[in-house]
């Protein structure tokens, strides 16, 4: 169960991540 919950938390820090590079991305695009 604790594995499970630390996946949980891992999968929400990554999509995170992930939007933050998007935004970033979407800024060097613009630029």
């Amino acid at each position: 169960m604790h594995s499970g919950a630390d996946l949980q938390s891992n999968t929400a820090v990554q999509e995170t991540i992930v939007m933050y590079y998007q935004e970033i991305l979407e800024i060097d695009v613009n630029l």
